[in-house]
């Protein structure tokens, strides 16, 4: 079984691993973000950034359509149904 980021992530959380803050979503409604964020497509696979499935947003009308670029796309032969919000970090 493969888990998506945002499960892996609650595994992480549960063992008190800092993670970032973020909001799993399957429709743009209620997003409403306070920073820049990454907008992330949870599909079971790798390579998501280079595909397209990750995006970034400096302003709540880029995450808007960075969300609606994402739904329902196909990556990797994949459906996007669930993307995930969380805050951007400089790494």
């Amino acid at each position: 079984m493969r888990l998506l980021e945002y499960e892996s992530k609650k595994i992480l959380e549960k063992y008190k691993i800092p993670i970032p803050q973020g909001k799993l979503a399957e429709s743009s409604d209620g997003i409403h973000m306070d920073s820049p964020v990454m907008i992330k497509a949870q599909i079971p696979v790798g390579g998501r950034y280079k595909a397209g499935g990750i995006l970034t947003a400096s302003t709540n009308e880029e995450a808007e359509r960075a969300f609606q670029r994402l739904l329902s796309s196909k990556i990797q032969g994949y459906t996007v149904r669930k993307i995930l919000v969380e805050e951007q970090f400089e790494i």
